[in-house]
């Protein structure tokens, strides 16, 4: 039988024979530049992250620790939960510029101290709310959460009308929402889904007596209130 030809152009090729094969050679590029970038500000601005996020947990170990709140920091170190737990918050604050997010990831870790959970499970969920979330989600969340709260904190009057929704709400709270429903319908079906609010469809006119009422679950209010969102956003 004839043996098919070798059409791969390879053939007698004496530079892939054993011994003469030799890879090829990284040469400077126009990336050069790139690597330079990295090396010389983005790894450092990481490292920063990081050393800033743990000089606030240090704070935050020592002062539960001293006010009794911690009553064996040692024993808390020997919990897995509790490495798993620092090691995600620490994750999270080094992608996260905003100041707001970053202060809601503070106190909820605060509160994981003081309550020293043998299960983190619910603050785990609530970390990764906090990472995932826009800063808008969360300013709808607070807001919908307790507007009369929200308004004092504010400082904002809140409107006197006869009949209203939520959405007129929200757009009269944040001006930049006025006609946006195209962006903030999704962030509220986002927030639904997460179990946080009460429903997804914030156009239904209500009285004005039904107009400030929270919009948030039991789990919503947990989440406002271990991450203390009235105060960081």
């Amino acid at each position: 039988m004839k043996m098919l030809e070798d059409t791969s152009g390879l053939s007698g090729n004496r530079s892939l024979e054993p011994g003469n094969f030799k890879p090829p050679i990284d040469e400077p590029g126009p990336n050069t530049g790139t690597s330079d970038m990295i090396s010389s500000f983005i790894i450092p601005e990481l490292e920063r992250r990081r050393s800033a996020w743990f000089r606030i947990l240090e704070g935050i170990i020592r002062r539960s620790s001293t006010s009794g709140k911690l009553s064996d920091c040692t024993k808390m170190a020997d919990m897995e939960g509790f490495i798993s737990m620092i090691t995600l918050v620490t994750e999270i604050a080094i992608r996260n510029h905003r100041r707001e997010k970053l202060q809601a990831l503070k106190n909820l870790f605060e509160n994981y101290m003081i309550s020293a959970p043998e299960d983190e499970g619910l603050f785990t969920m609530f970390a990764h709310d906090v990472d995932r979330f826009s800063l808008w989600h969360l300013r709808i969340l607070s807001l919908l959460g307790d507007p009369r709260k929200w308004a004092e904190t504010k400082g904002v009057n809140l409107p006197e009308w006869s009949f209203g929704s939520a959405a007129n709400l929200l757009e009269y709270s944040y001006t930049e929402m006025e006609g946006a429903r195209d962006f903030y319908d999704p962030i509220v079906r986002d927030l639904f889904l997460a179990g946080l609010l009460s429903t997804d469809n914030l156009h239904r006119t209500v009285p004005f007596i039904q107009l400030f009422d929270p919009l948030t679950t039991p789990m919503g209010n947990l989440f406002i209130r271990l991450t203390r969102l009235s105060e960081a956003i």
